[in-house]
């Protein structure tokens, strides 16, 4: 069976609302790059997250995308983790892939882009979260993505 690559987040970039995300410390702001668009703004100890109920494609390996900007004052590294997380039906835990993220100031203005490659699910996997955590600095997050992507095999 071939991977659909549809995203499976909702509202992955931030149209007027944060719904349905979830979260604390986090809130939409005017996009500094794009006019009239909106990112979401998040700083030390804010976190957001969705969790998305389904049945989730185990032949295929789900891609996280999304984009960073470090609105941190200069000389402060901001740091973040990004993480998708599988839960079976009673909301337990089977397997976390958190990527540590330490965007870069830029001389001009910009967002930086990141993905992470997230292994299969179980067949009993029947939720996955995405989830973002700010342990220092200042951030702008936007344009998310989560996608199921065919996995190469060798032969």
């Amino acid at each position: 069976m071939a991977c659909n690559h549809k995203n499976l987040i909702r509202n992955g970039g931030f149209q007027h609302t944060l719904s349905p995300w979830k979260g604390s410390r986090a809130r939409l702001v005017p996009n500094p790059i794009v006019a009239g668009d909106t990112s979401v703004s998040m700083s030390a100890g804010s976190r957001l997250f969705q969790v998305r109920k389904g049945t989730f494609q185990t032949e295929c390996a789900y891609y996280l995308y999304f984009r960073v900007f470090n609105k941190s004052a200069a000389g402060v590294q901001a740091e973040m983790v990004a993480s998708v997380a599988y839960l079976d039906a009673a909301g337990r835990l089977q397997r976390s892939t958190p990527l540590l993220v330490e965007p870069p100031h830029k001389s001009s203005p910009s967002f930086s882009s990141y993905f992470a490659i997230v292994p299969p699910p179980e067949p009993t996997t029947r939720f996955l979260a995405t989830i973002f955590l700010v342990s220092k600095g200042s951030v702008l997050i936007d344009f998310v993505k989560v996608a199921a992507h065919e996995i190469e095999r060798q032969n």
